[in-house]
């Protein structure tokens, strides 16, 4: 489920970025500068959702080991 909302964000944002391109006509270096910014945005969020799962799974231990519902 999160692979396909960071995959559909980063559609959206690929979509927006080239519809950004014809209205202002873009050089293919500053394409090349957006498409690397979204990708580290990507890559970046990818790790805080992994973190976050992380998290979780300590959490859900923890509860278990202290025999409580979250």
């Amino acid at each position: 489920m999160k692979k396909i909302l960071f995959s559909t964000l980063l559609l959206i944002l690929t979509t927006s970025l080239f519809s950004a391109n014809d209205s202002k006509k873009m050089t293919d270096e500053e394409l090349i500068a957006k498409i690397m910014q979204l990708e580290k945005r990507e890559q970046k969020a990818i790790a805080k959702t992994k973190a976050l799962d992380k998290l979780e799974k300590t959490v859900d231990k923890l509860a278990k080991t202290l025999q409580v519902d979250k």
